[in-house]
């Protein structure tokens, strides 16, 4: 069975990307309706697979998190982030990670350790990045090379980081091979940058990074909210060769599956072109859909759009589900 991870929620530096992210994510937005003026098709929620497999809804991953599963832990408190069919709620998303690290899952203890290094708890945080690097887990190898080779948080250490990295090589051979899509992602741009200590090499690249592209499609294709996310990402930016088309297609399903991110770039897309025609109506139904989700920077556009920057537009503009995202975003405004 393929195996995915949420390889663009946790991309170095952890802390920064959280941050942004954060900032863009307004705190409790009820869901959307559906939106009529966006022709997409039908998507079934696959039913969540047996306690072996991976969770995707948010009740199945709370209660399987309840049941001790730190993965399902991590993917909750990725939910709860991120803006992805649940209101933003940092401080919980904060709780579960905690919980997945204390359940040894990596990933999370990876994200604790973000969180500490924010707090300048920097010797905590090397500590559980250590731990996590030695239980052989490479994106923690790749934290600890990052904070060594930039010198600021600790004393540089050149050596380490050549090791370190290699190590995160290591991991990703191994992790690739058994479907991982972030680790066929590190290898597919380590030979294309020829970094790491390996020799430029097109072909392999490309074959990396087909099959990371394969696992997030699958992924994609069983409901899985994340994987269709990341998927949209890698067309749109591939290192080989860009698909905008497809990368919209993939958007659209992310966006019906409630990720607000998703939404709110297919409002981009439509509203600048990419080289597209531009469509504004659809434009505007995405930016709406965004906002309902509870994306902040949609809703400041749409109060931009209508006329009203900063405070609340006038209600016969917006749907309905959007009216309480931007009340509560110009209450912030105002504050």
């Amino acid at each position: 069975r393929a195996t995915w991870a949420p390889r663009r929620r946790t991309s170095l530096p952890v802390a920064a990307v959280l941050g942004a992210l954060l900032a863009a994510c307004a705190a409790s937005p009820p869901p959307p309706p559906p939106t009529p003026e966006v022709a997409l098709p039908p998507v079934t929620p696959a039913p969540d697979p047996a306690p072996s497999g991976r969770c995707r809804s948010a009740g199945a991953c709370e209660s399987r998190c309840s049941d001790g599963d730190g993965e399902a832990c991590i993917r909750f408190a990725s939910m709860l982030r991120f803006c992805q069919g649940l209101p933003t709620d940092a401080r919980r998303s904060d709780h579960y990670v905690d919980e997945a690290c204390r359940l040894g899952n990596t990933l999370g203890c990876m994200r604790r350790a973000s969180h500490l290094l924010d707090r300048g708890q920097t010797a905590a945080a090397m500590e559980l990045l250590d731990t996590a690097c030695d239980g052989g887990y490479g994106p923690a190898c790749r934290q600890l090379a990052d904070i060594l080779r930039v010198g600021i948080l600790v004393p540089p250490d050149d050596a380490r980081v050549a090791t370190l990295e290699q190590r995160q090589l290591a991991w990703a051979e191994r992790e690739c091979e058994r479907d991982d899509a972030w680790a066929c992602g590190v290898l597919s741009v380590a030979y294309k940058l020829g970094r790491h200590g390996l020799a430029r090499d097109d072909a392999k690249s490309l074959r990396f990074h087909q099959r990371e592209l394969r696992i997030e499609r699958e992924a994609c294709g069983e409901g899985d909210v994340m994987a269709c996310s990341d998927l949209a990402g890698d067309l749109a930016l591939n290192l080989h060769q860009d698909d905008l088309a497809a990368s919209l297609a993939v958007a659209e399903k992310a966006c019906q599956l409630e990720d607000a991110s998703s939404c709110y770039d297919l409002a981009r897309a439509h509203r600048y072109g990419d080289g597209r025609p531009t469509d504004p109506a659809r434009a505007r139904t995405f930016m709406l859909q965004s906002c309902a989700l509870g994306y902040a920077l949609a809703c400041e556009i749409v109060a931009e759009d209508s006329g009203a920057a900063g405070r609340f537009p006038r209600q016969a503009e917006l749907a309905p589900a959007t009216q309480p995202a931007l009340r509560a975003h110009a209450l912030r405004r105002a504050d």
